[in-house]
């Protein structure tokens, strides 16, 4: 599915995919994820979200502009119009180590 939050970031939210996975075991998150790296490079997408109903798993190191969040905190986040904010706050701390 494909979104558009352009009062979020545009450079970043317009669109943006979102692929939502009930439960998924650790040994798939790579797959999925490498599934989702190539759907973006085709598409041009610039960011994607896999989302879950569980506690979502580690994030693997393929695509900075990947992230995993649980359903229930993404619609929370969307909902409050902090998407961009929590997804900018993610990206520096993998960048930079900052908070």
């Amino acid at each position: 599915m494909l979104i558009w939050l352009p009062e979020e970031d545009a450079d970043l939210f317009d669109p943006a995919v979102v692929e939502i996975k009930r439960r998924i075991s650790p040994s798939n998150v790579r797959k999925v994820e490498e599934q989702l790296v190539r759907f973006m490079q085709h598409s041009g997408v610039r960011c994607g979200f896999l989302l879950t109903e569980e506690e979502p798993p580690k994030k693997t190191a393929l695509s900075p502009f990947v992230f995993w969040l649980s359903i229930a905190d993404f619609v929370a986040l969307t909902t409050d119009r902090r998407l961009g904010q929590y997804i900018r706050n993610l990206r520096n701390h993998a960048a930079h180590g900052a908070p």
